[in-house]
């Protein structure tokens, strides 16, 4: 009988995704109480345990330039990346600077809560031109949902009132070099007209 791992829960749920110690309590324990064997158990893998003291764990795996080795040892992709949209990209980048500017005006709160009128007034810059109100409103959700589904949102509702925790794993996955990536592809799709799946992310 094959012996079972008293973290294998913590292992199969940090390859679904992204642990935050507020959703899952007992998940983040066992992975603070087992760290170092789960570090060792993923480091096999030839992937790497980012545990950050903000709350929240992911796997990274480094790119296939990054890999060492010979060809032989080039591992598959865990994930897939995933092809956004420019206004999608675009959002990450505004949500990453208002971040920013919130740990540097709030160092002491320990959520950004931000109404969707909010992230509404935030997108506006997205469309210079309003265009139909319907169709444009029908974008800027389809848009919010896609970053919810990316983990940076935290969708919540309030008497009614829709609310997004922005998540600090967004400065994490987006750092000032991805940042400045990011940027000068922005910049480059607008000089070309490019949109669809132009940015990809992990």
């Amino acid at each position: 009988m094959t012996l079972i791992e008293p973290y294998a829960p913590v292992l199969i749920t940090l390859l679904k995704g992204i642990i935050y110690s507020d959703e899952n309590r007992e998940i983040w324990k066992s992975l603070k109480q087992y760290e170092i064997p789960i570090r060792a158990y993923f480091a096999k893998m030839g992937l790497q345990l980012y545990v950050s003291d903000e709350g929240f764990a992911y796997l990274s795996q480094p790119s296939d330039d990054e890999q060492d080795g010979d060809d032989i040892y080039k591992l598959p992709r865990l994930t897939t990346r995933r092809a956004l949209t420019y206004t999608v990209t675009l959002l990450c980048v505004l949500l990453r600077e208002r971040l920013r500017l919130f740990e540097a005006d709030e160092p002491d709160s320990d959520q950004y809560i931000l109404t969707q009128e909010q992230l509404y007034d935030l997108m506006e810059r997205l469309w210079p031109e309003r265009g139909d109100e319907k169709a444009r409103i029908k974008k800027m959700n389809e848009d919010i949902q896609k970053v919810v589904a990316l983990g940076f949102l935290r969708e919540s509702e309030v008497l009614g009132e829709k609310r997004y925790e922005l998540r600090r794993i967004l400065k994490h996955l987006i750092n000032a070099d991805k940042l400045s990536e990011i940027r000068d592809k922005l910049a480059k799709y607008r000089s070309t007209g490019a949109d669809e799946g132009e940015t990809e992310t992990s």
